[in-house]
């Protein structure tokens, strides 16, 4: 299993019995920010979109003896297989297990690159070069051209 990495909410005196005035304003907002950045999928509703999707199969053994094992302390259901014995839940070993971008995030910046990408390819000058351009913007301009160099005007 990989191992996680440390905490990013913790702070460097957390295990101090006293805390100077400067370290409690510190770690007061330091928390609060964090809390704000990192909401708990029940709080967002994403644990009810996450939860309504069934699970078919273990991502493990791709077995179809699966049980309903509760829910984890984000409120995603989490399912048991009974052939393997592990414990799953319907986004565990996908882009979305153990990530740290929310998955509306995800999906904002996936459809901004499709938005993205789509205006361009449908833009023929996207497509060219530099030099193709120049080509292209002197015929617009009625020019007559051979090699890229404009030689007359058409009638």
């Amino acid at each position: 299993m990989p191992r996680r990495s440390k905490s990013r909410k913790n702070t460097p005196w957390d295990g101090l019995e006293e805390l100077t005035p400067t370290q409690e304003f510190l770690q007061m907002h330091y928390i609060a920010h964090y809390d704000q950045r990192h909401p708990k999928l029940s709080e967002t509703g994403e644990a009810a979109m996450i939860n309504s999707y069934e699970s078919k199969e273990c991502p493990y053994c791709a077995s179809a003896n699966s049980i309903r094992k509760g829910h984890d302390a984000n409120g995603v259901r989490r399912y048991r297989c009974l052939t393997c014995g592990q414990t799953y839940r319907p986004t565990t070993k996908t882009i979305f297990d153990s990530r740290k971008i929310s998955i509306s995030e995800w999906i904002e910046y996936c459809l901004n690159i499709l938005a993205t990408r789509w205006f361009r390819a449908a833009d023929p000058m996207y497509l060219m070069s530099e030099e193709e351009r120049k080509v292209y913007n002197s015929f617009e301009n009625g020019a007559t051209v051979y090699r890229g160099v404009a030689v007359g005007r058409n009638p």
